[in-house]
């Protein structure tokens, strides 16, 4: 999985299976919400809380400015 490439992308950082797959129901709306304010949104699928870390460190070190993290209890980090 690579970290996205342009500043303008945000990537969603979530595990498809948390919540018995129920997270990726959040998908389409949050997507939708960051295109509203112009950004593309890129589904980037993760195995564990510590692989999505390492997902999140990997766009920061490349400059993104914004990171989202869905987690299976409805949390959101951003």
């Amino acid at each position: 999985m690579s970290p996205a490439s342009r500043t303008h992308e945000v990537p969603i950082i979530l595990n498809p299976s948390a919540r018995n797959g129920t997270v990726l129901e959040r998908v389409d709306p949050l997507r939708s919400a960051l295109h509203a304010k112009g950004l593309q949104a890129e589904v980037v699928e993760s195995t564990s809380e510590t692989h999505a870390g390492r997902i999140c460190a990997g766009n920061v070190s490349l400059g993104l400015d914004s990171v989202v993290q869905e987690y299976a209890d409805s949390a959101r980090r951003i």
